[in-house]
């Protein structure tokens, strides 16, 4: 998922991160992963303060200079 640029700072994210975790609950999932790209760094911090931990070993690596981060949030 992706917010605009225009709606940055809004709670967007946050408002789209919540609704995912709500689906995958219900669903009954115990967990929910993501990846997300290392230059993102605002959308780390929002996912670790919404409790997401990051799972180094599951971390992509595309090509050398380019780190695709895991993070893992159990429910």
């Amino acid at each position: 998922m992706a917010v605009c640029p225009n709606f940055r700072g809004n709670g967007v994210g946050s408002s789209l991160t919540e609704e995912c975790i709500s689906r995958v609950r219900a669903f009954g999932a115990p967990t929910v992963g993501l990846h997300t790209s290392s230059i993102m760094s605002v959308t780390m911090a929002l996912y670790k303060r919404m409790g997401f931990v990051h799972m180094p070993d599951r971390d992509l690596r595309p090509s050398p200079s380019i780190v695709v981060k895991a993070f893992r949030l159990d429910l």
